[in-house]
């Protein structure tokens, strides 16, 4: 199952003035693809926005059901296949965007150059394969002066966008443009990391380590040794407990049988920079992603309980209610004293 994805940008911003404008335009270049193993495919979960789609998304899994003879019988890993080979039949992959500084033409001249690529390779004799080959290298050099000359005019047009935003003092646009060219997503997350003597560590496996023992000790505080004193309830809330789909139904037998699946007890974390020195762990804040399946368990269990629990609760309470907030009471708190002292 996917799980989402967190991104984050920096958070230092620069000033330029016009004049440092079009001297930084000049320094920068456009960033290089990063060479590197491609990321997992990802469903394009977006188009479940769509009811249509959503709906046909809804008749293909239970026709997946309907291939099981009980499906009460169905197991966790079954319950994921069938979302997987739903969502690949419905909703499909992302797809990535191209890079906007290459033009319309310079795509269909790599178009060209992928076919006689192909031919290349697929020829037999030699002579039809140097054939090939002088077509090839004809194309590639094609190819590389129309990128080239993209490359000049998209810069160009940047630097007129940035030198007319500066004029009119849109800073923001001047540091969003710079940044594009720059290509800086955000602090990078290979830095060396401090040890506690205040040397460096460079080597992988050690800072690996150095995180495991940083991550632990925050994540696994003791105990507080005072407790909460807070009294039973005297009567309990009826909460729902019967379930009608087959995803409920799976939810109610770990439920009942208190066996929590093996991948829901992983836990993939992610680092988000904080403010300070980015070489120190301490100023790194970790956050986990969890199996997409407990967190329906965790959705399920919660509107069941809310829905019991909220006639219980008194008006007054405001927090964690839907349609209910403290702002509001904050809101009608200040209004009520600056009324009075009015008055006063």
């Amino acid at each position: 199952m996917a799980m989402s994805e967190v991104r984050w940008t920096g958070t230092g911003k620069e000033r330029l003035n016009s004049e440092e404008v079009i001297i930084c335009i000049d320094l920068l270049k456009l960033r290089k693809a990063k060479i590197g193993s491609r990321k997992n495919k990802q469903f394009d979960v977006s188009k479940l926005k769509d009811p249509g789609i959503r709906e046909e998304f809804n008749i293909t899994l239970r026709n997946h059901y309907s291939k099981l003879q009980d499906e009460t019988a169905i197991t966790i890993d079954q319950f994921h296949q069938f979302i997987k080979d739903a969502a690949a039949e419905v909703i499909g992959y992302k797809k990535y965007a191209k890079s906007e500084w290459l033009s319309k033409d310079t795509w269909t001249t790599i178009e060209e150059r992928k076919q006689l690529k192909k031919k290349l390779l697929d020829a037999k004799s030699p002579i039809l394969k140097e054939r090939a080959a002088v077509l090839y290298r004809k194309k590639d050099r094609e190819v590389k002066t129309s990128a080239r000359k993209d490359r000049r005019h998209y810069t160009e047009q940047l630097a007129k966008d940035a030198q007319e935003a500066a004029e009119r003092k849109d800073m923001k646009t001047v540091y969003q443009i710079r940044k594009k060219l720059r290509g800086d997503h955000g602090p990078n997350q290979d830095l060396p990391v401090k040890a506690e003597d205040g040397s460096a560590i460079t080597e992988e496996l050690a800072k690996l380590e150095s995180w495991r023992e940083h991550l632990e000790n925050i994540l696994n505080r003791p105990d507080s040794p005072i407790l909460p004193d807070i009294d039973e309830a005297e009567t309990d809330p009826e909460i729902e407990t019967g379930c009608i789909t087959v995803n409920e139904r799976i939810i109610q037998d770990i439920w009942d049988k208190e066996d929590i699946p093996d991948d829901w007890k992983k836990g993939v974390i992610i680092k988000l920079p904080k403010k300070g020195d980015l070489g120190d762990c301490i100023n790194w804040r970790g956050i986990t992603l969890l199996y997409l399946t407990s967190k329906v368990f965790s959705q399920t269990i919660l509107q069941r309980i809310t829905a019991a629990v909220d006639d219980i609760l008194r008006q007054e309470q405001a927090g964690f209610r839907k349609w209910k907030s403290c702002v509001d009471h904050i809101f009608s708190y200040d209004r009520y004293w600056n009324s009075r002292s009015k008055s006063l």
